[in-house]
């Protein structure tokens, strides 16, 4: 037996490869050595294989057939090839698969299509490409493959050995014929002769066009006539000069390349010379004749025809045509043949099949309509049955077949029986085996399932099986469907086939019952028991006559088995009238018992409707309460036979569930509303949940959440321990509702476990961060009665209020003053020999508020005068003081406790505590002096930041004074008239220092300077400590905080004193005034400056006034620098208003005693 797959082989014939797709009846030779043939396979990227690549040189014999040109001979451009090679596409075949073939520039395609039995092959317009795409008929072969030869026309010489062909873009090298590599065409032509060949570079426009050219070469002229050239002909003629290497690749004359002389062309008939021009159509010139003179002997001549329509007939393609021309009285003949794309074949291979068919032992097939067992197919009971025999035939000619099963399923009524399969060769039958769920039998032939050698279906074999039908009842239509499986014993494919037998029996009378309760449940079993929370439904019935014949005698039942009560049973007939029982026993339809009985017809139903009430709870957790049994009676109007149905309804009623949750702090507190919630000191506590199963059922489905509905603190870590487990169940957390699931999963799914009534589980989270406003979170625990299926639910909350964090500074002196508004007077003992004040100071800092603190530090910082001194700090739990760290430049302390910015456990400052710090103040002035004490800490719960702070202000008793000195340009003081300075010009500059004395500063500080006798004060003007200049510092005069001349702080002032006349007296008095900063007191200082200018040269003698010495002439008098005056309050008469009047009363006579300040009469004139 051929167990082998039979192939459909096609060969085909080679289409033209031209616009007009003629054939053509050119033969291919066979396949010639050309180097090495790439053997192997090249896989495409769309899963063909090509193998056997070569490229041989082809040459045409006598009758203008492409043969191979041999093995040993190298190819030459402008001659031709052929690429071979075998290919096979992947199975199975599919329309429109392809794979493409692209050429190097050296060779090129005969543009055109090849075409096959399943594939067709296009060369591009330009012959660089190839692409095999398969048709229709190709769709679902297996196996097919092919082989292809390309026609190729040689165009570049390369010294290359192979010539690289991409395959989808793979690149494969394939060697070129003979040694290798592509001469170029021979430069120059000897003798004369003409060839001809089809033009491919324009197939798709110019599918008919030939080149003829004609060689000539070593003569003085040519007469050429070619009377058969087509009228629409190209002409040109070129010369070549030895061998010229522009021509060396390439057609004469087609590079441009020219002689230096010019080509003489004439008129055969009358000599008129001809121009060469391009392009030229003067296919007239040639039928009368041209004579060509080259222009010396050794070059090469030739003229180019291309005869556009040569290789058509009257309008038919022609596949060959022939051109004779006279040279020089000589005919010399040329044939052209069209030139082909290739060749080539392929086939395909069809898939398997297979085939069956089923009757019963009547012969019926009755795969569609159900045929009717009647007769000796019923038995008593109305009940069908036949024989089933099968026919399976591998109905494929090509392809025979292995591992085969056949199978028959059976829906609707009736059963299969028996089944048993005789396969080819076998004896004895092969029994199937049956599966009773699926109502499937399987017989399988083993045989065909070896793994060496199976047994094999041949193709056309067939074999037979056999069954039983038995059962086939009138209330549904049989069907059984038979099928066959098999694989393909080459092809590998699978195959099948089915075919179903359909049969029916008469039908007999039959009637059903359906009841369901108000909920549409039919409750059929103990198992299904429906569950009514009230014991008590409303149950409805739908009686139907499900037979072929109408019936009578109809009677509605209903009987309860246990439990509750059914009554007011009530039917509403096919005819309209109702019947009823209130005991809920049984209703007659009384006109379908009469004589002329009204019938229950086919297909027709009515409905009736009871109560059920009454229905015990049930304390398990599967059964049911209550049955109660619907039943309905009737007889075959026509048959007279009895048909009943019944339909029972079972129910029970469940326990209530219920479930509660409990929720406390560690405390013991309930904290079930915001007024009861505790303050919690760190702002975190412990949470204890209670969950009990508060009802009497079962419960499932457990979960417990806890949701926080303020913005205040976080409840983490929740976690429950269901019952009966050792450890805890971890919650999830949704941190976008701030809510927890703790979930058991043990209760939930088909199987759960439940939560046993009075049972009872714990939970636990921690609270943490409740800061600013009151917490809430709350607890909702919730779960199905596993008997009841209710769901039950409670919640409760639990309130928390935010910890209140504060803290308290109180700073006092050594006296116990707090002075933190008035400042107190420093006296006595705390006054040091220059006056200033010192103390003590004693700072307590204390948590008052309802959370301990972290984060604690305290400065002191000093404003005004004195100084802090020695600050530290005894922190709670600590032995030693901290000292602080002092900021010189902004005169602040820092006393930090490190321990309480620890970033794991800080040390907290408790509620109610409270540590100490020292410090100590000295240079107090009468100067107001203040320090500021902060305390800063931050809640150790809430992280909230609090701090407080107590100033301390303290002065001595203030004496404001202030002094001001002025002098000349040369330093004379001249407070008196006695030092009175001379000004030979009459003029000076003077300048003032003016000091703050006193122990405050000043504020409202104002210069002037009045002049008397002769002269003038001018320009004065004041630099103030501020920069500003004048005569009044306004920035001290400013009602919120003026400007101030610090204790010993000073400014200058300068004026100009000019015009003293010859001979008389200048005086002036500066002064300044101000008011001490704190005491308010006012306080002022003049001085004077005196100066002279001496008589004119010519002066009138004048009388020496009594007590007045006289200069002496060979004495000057030399101007003292004026001594620094003491620091003393001016409280009394200025000495020097003394002087002016003891002058005047010396004037006038009288006797004086003059006071002087230590200064001389000099010259002060700068």
């Amino acid at each position: 037996m051929n167990k082998l797959v039979r192939p459909v082989r096609r060969s085909l014939g080679v289409l033209m490869a031209i616009a007009l797709c003629l054939g053509t009846s050119a033969i291919w030779g066979s396949p010639a050595q050309a180097g090495d043939v790439t053997p192997g396979p090249i896989k495409t990227s769309s899963n063909f294989e090509l193998t056997q690549l070569s490229i041989v040189q082809t040459v045409r014999d006598a009758g203008g057939k492409l043969v191979p040109a041999g093995e040993d001979k190298t190819m030459q451009v402008y001659h031709t090839a052929r690429l071979s090679f075998d290919w096979k596409a992947p199975s199975p075949a599919k329309k429109g698969m392809s794979f493409t073939v692209s050429l190097p520039e050296t060779l090129r395609g005969i543009v055109g299509k090849l075409t096959f039995e399943y594939t067709t092959c296009d060369i591009t317009a330009d012959g660089a490409t190839m692409k095999c795409v398969l048709n229709d008929k190709a769709d679902g072969l297996n196996q097919v493959s092919g082989h292809i030869d390309l026609a190729l026309d040689v165009k570049k010489a390369t010294r290359e050995k192979t010539a690289t062909v991409k395959i989808d873009g793979k690149a494969v090298p394939i060697d070129l014929p003979g040694p290798g590599g592509i001469n170029p065409e021979p430069s120059k032509p000897t003798g004369t002769r003409k060839d001809g060949w089809q033009v491919t570079s324009d197939m798709k426009n110019r599918p008919n066009a030939v080149n003829w050219r004609i060689f000539f070469s070593g003569k003085t002229s040519y007469e050429i006539v070619d009377s058969r050239v087509g009228n629409n002909a190209f002409i040109r003629w070129w010369c070549v000069k030895g061998q010229d290497a522009n021509v060396a690749e390439g057609r004469y004359g087609e590079g441009g390349v020219r002689p230096a002389g010019t080509l003489n062309v004439k008129k055969k008939s009358d000599g008129t010379s001809i121009a060469n021009t391009d392009p030229m159509n003067r296919s007239g010139l040639l039928h009368e004749g041209i004579v060509i003179t080259p222009p010396a002997l050794d070059y090469a001549c030739g003229i180019d025809i291309i005869d556009w329509d040569a290789l058509s007939s009257g309008g038919v393609a022609v596949n060959k045509t022939d051109n004779t021309a006279i040279i020089n009285g000589r005919q010399y003949g040329a044939t052209a043949i069209r030139k082909q794309s290739g060749g080539g074949s392929d086939q395909g291979y069809p898939y398997p099949h297979i085939d069956i068919v089923k009757k019963d032992a009547a012969g019926n097939d009755a795969n569609t309509d159900a045929v009717e067992l009647a007769g000796k197919n019923l038995d008593a009971q109305g009940v069908g049955s036949t024989d089933l025999k099968f026919t399976v035939k591998n109905d494929s000619s090509v392809e025979d077949l292995k591992q085969v099963v056949v199978t028959d399923t059976t829906s609707g009524s009736g059963t299969v029986e028996s089944m048993a399969c005789t396969f080819p060769g076998e004896k004895a039958p092969t029994a199937g085996v049956y599966d009773a769920a699926s109502k499937k039998w399987t017989v399988k032939w083993d045989a065909s399932w070896k793994d060496a050698d199976p047994a094999a279906f041949a193709a056309g074999a067939s074999f037979p099986c056999t069954a039983k039908l038995t059962g086939v009842t009138a209330d549904q239509v049989h069907t059984d469907t038979s099928s066959v499986e098999g694989v393909g014993y080459g092809s590998g494919k699978n195959v099948n086939a089915e075919d179903p037998y359909k049969a029916k029996v008469p039908p007999r009378p039959s009637i059903d019952i359906e009841k369901a309760d108000e909920s549409g449940r039919d409750a059929d079993t103990a198992g299904e028991s429906a569950m009514l929370p009230n014991g008590s439904t409303r149950l409805s019935f739908t009686v139907r006559n499900t037979s072929g014949e109408a019936e009578k005698n109809v009677v509605v039942k209903d009987v309860v088995a246990k439990g509750g009560k059914v009554s007011n049973l009530s039917c509403t007939f096919p005819d309209g009238s109702t019947a009823s029982d209130p005991q809920g026993a049984q209703v007659r339809w009384e006109k379908s018992f009469a004589a002329q009985p009204a019938v229950f017809a086919k297909g027709a139903s009515f409905t009736c409707s009871a109560d059920l009430s009454g229905v015990p709870v049930r304390t398990g957790e599967s059964g049911s309460t209550h049955q109660d049994t619907a039943s309905v009676e009737a007889d075959g109007a026509i048959s007279g036979l009895h048909t009943s149905d019944t339909d029972p309804y079972n129910a029970h009623r469940p326990p209530e569930p219920g479930i509660s949750v409990d929720k406390k702090d560690k405390a013991g507190n309930a904290a079930d509303t915001a007024d009861a919630g505790p303050l919690l000191a760190r702002g975190q506590t412990d949470l204890v949940f209670t969950v009990r199963n508060s009802g009497a059922d079962p419960l499932k489905g457990v979960e417990v959440v806890d949701e926080t509905t303020t913005d205040s603190g976080t409840v983490e870590s929740m976690q429950c321990t269901f019952p009966g487990e050792n450890a805890p169940t971890a919650g999830v957390y949704d941190a976008g509702s701030k809510k927890w699931t703790v979930k058991w999963a043990a209760s939930f799914g088909q199987n759960p476990k439940t939560f046993a009534v009075g049972g009872s589980f714990g939970c636990t989270a921690r609270l943490t961060g409740v800061a600013a406003t009151v917490h809430t979170d709350k607890a909702i625990a919730s779960a199905t009665g596993a008997l009841s299926g209710k769901g039950v639910k409670d919640e409760n909350p639990y309130n928390a209020k935010p910890p209140s964090p504060k803290v308290s500074i109180v700073k006092k002196d050594a006296a116990g003053n707090d002075a933190n508004t008035d400042p107190v007077n420093l006296l006595g003992k705390n006054l040091d020999s220059d006056g200033k004040g010192s103390t003590d100071l004693k700072f307590t800092v204390t948590n008052p508020g309802t959370e301990d603190l972290k984060q604690v530090v305290v400065t002191d910082t000093t404003s005004g005068s004195g100084t802090v001194e020695s600050m530290a700090c005894t922190f709670p739990g600590e032995k030693a003081p901290t000292a602080g760290v002092y900021d010189a430049k902004a005169k602040k302390w820092t006393v930090k406790w490190d321990a309480s910015f620890a970033a794991q456990k800080p040390s907290s400052f408790a509620i109610g505590a409270s540590f100490k710090c020292t410090a100590h103040l000295s240079g107090v002035t009468g100067d107001v002096h203040t320090d500021d004490a902060t305390i800063a800490g931050v809640g150790i719960g809430s992280g909230k930041s609090v701090s407080d702070e107590n100033p301390y202000n303290a002065r001595v008793p203030g004496k404001p004074n202030v002094d001001i000195e002025k002098v000349d340009a040369k330093g004379n003081d001249a407070d008196t008239v006695a030092e009175s300075v001379l000004l030979p010009q009459g003029k000076t500059d003077l300048v003032f220092t003016i000091v703050n004395t006193g122990n405050e500063s000043l504020r409202a500080i104002e210069v002037t300077d009045k002049a008397t006798g002769s002269g003038k004060v001018s320009d004065l003007t004041c630099t103030f400590p501020d920069g500003t200049k004048g005569t009044r510092w306004e920035a001290s005069f400013a009602a919120q905080n003026p400007a101030r001349l610090a204790i010993g702080g000073s400014f200058t002032c300068t004026a100009k004193l000019t015009g003293v006349e010859a001979g008389k007296k200048h005086a002036d008095t500066a002064t300044v005034t101000g008011t001490g900063f704190v005491s308010g007191t006012g306080v002022t200082d003049s001085d004077g400056y005196h100066a002279h200018r001496s008589p004119d040269p010519t002066p009138k003698p004048t009388p020496s006034h009594p007590g007045e010495p006289t200069p002496s002439k060979s004495t000057p008098v030399t101007p003292k620098t004026a001594k620094p005056k003491p620091k003393l309050p001016r409280t009394g008469a200025d000495v020097r208003l003394l002087g002016v009047v003891a002058l005047g009363l010396a004037a006038a006579g009288g006797v004086v005693v003059a006071v002087r300040r230590g200064r001389k009469s000099g010259d002060g004139e700068a």
